[in-house]
């Protein structure tokens, strides 16, 4: 991802004020934390560096003190530190270096990762967190981050900048012409190529956290399956952003189902025929799901019927055990049903 791209990704997030750390990877001197002092500083949100290289846990969370209170027992409270942000406020925490801190600081922002909150102290809600490291390609002296410390944070690896890109920045801060021309005539020279990985897999949590980017449209143009492959690896990202494309055959929803089977019934009848396992599968999940989180009304429950009915035994059997009792006993009234329900269980007995 370019700079430009990954401001765009960091500024988009924190106007939505979602609680989505995002890490930046890449090659020493390209820029990376200058781009987040640049971004604040273009849309006036407050900047806080923090070194965790050079930080204790006891500059993290404070300096324990103890509290006199009237008629009460003393109690000890932890004095907030000078850099934490004030209330009101709005800005980007820049975690510098995380891979270099020792590991009793990289336990102590677990809990700020997550809950926006770093011992008794909360972060503002206009804050956003992003980490910026080097990586870890024998290149460095750092330390490996965990999976699940990892897992907490869109990983983004940041491209070095072009030498277009990085000419039109020059030149706008006024560098010296003969560097920028030297450059331009030399591109080669502009930065050293390496060699940058992340490592992320499926959880969860991260299509947890997919789904909140898409659904808050946070994610820049063309940046789909960049980011998405920073959260839960490149193999799913891949499978997740071929699904979006027209000609990729879709499961049928269950809003589909619930409004009006009939419109759906050949269609899915074909995938039954064609063994469409996978996309009878993810119909089946989200008639589930759909069921547990709407009271269905009486056309609903009729149309769920005549699908279960069209069902295999599997299919129908998974439904009829996840849902809630008032639902089997609704759908219980259709003597069809019922009467291809018992023939199921006189198969399975036999």
């Amino acid at each position: 991802m370019t700079i430009k791209e990954s401001q765009q990704l960091i500024l988009n997030i924190n106007q939505k004020e979602l609680q989505t750390p995002v890490m930046l990877i890449g090659a020493t001197g390209i820029g990376k934390s200058y781009s987040i002092k640049e971004l604040c500083k273009e849309n006036n949100l407050g900047y806080i560096d923090l070194r965790l290289a050079t930080q204790e846990v006891t500059d993290l969370i404070g300096i324990p003190r103890t509290v006199k209170q009237e008629g009460k027992e003393p109690r000890t409270v932890w004095t907030k530190p000078d850099w934490f942000p004030e209330e009101g406020t709005k800005g980007i925490l820049a975690l510098e270096e995380v891979n270099r801190a020792p590991e009793d600081v990289r336990q102590a922002i677990f809990q700020l990762l997550t809950e926006w909150r770093l011992h008794t102290h909360i972060l503002p809600k206009g804050w956003s967190i992003v980490t910026l490291i080097n990586p870890d390609n024998g290149q460095y002296h750092v330390n490996q981050l965990g999976p699940a410390f990892k897992r907490r944070f869109i990983q983004i690896i940041i491209e070095p900048p072009s030498v277009i890109d990085w000419s039109i920045w020059a030149k706008k801060n006024k560098l010296e012409d003969t560097v920028i021309r030297f450059v331009g005539q030399f591109p080669k020279l502009l930065n050293k190529q390496e060699d940058v990985t992340i490592e992320a897999q499926p959880t969860a949590a991260g299509w947890h956290m997919v789904a909140s980017l898409i659904q808050n449209n946070v994610i820049p143009n063309k940046c789909m399956h960049e980011v998405i492959s920073g959260i839960v690896g490149i193999e799913a990202a891949t499978t997740f952003v071929q699904s979006l494309k027209r000609n990729f055959e879709k499961p049928i929803t269950a809003k589909e189902i619930l409004k009006d089977y009939s419109k759906v019934k050949e269609k899915y009848k074909k995938q039954i025929e064609n063994n469409k396992n996978a996309l009878i599968y993810s119909t089946m999940v989200d008639i589930i799901a759909t069921c547990e989180s709407i009271k269905l009304d009486k056309s609903q429950l009729k149309n769920l019927s005549d699908y279960l009915k069209d069902s295999s035994p599997e299919t129908t059997t998974n439904i009829l055990l996840k849902v809630n009792d008032k639902i089997r006993e609704q759908l219980s009234n259709d003597e069809k049903l019922l009467k291809y329900v018992k023939k199921i269980r006189k198969e399975i007995d036999e």
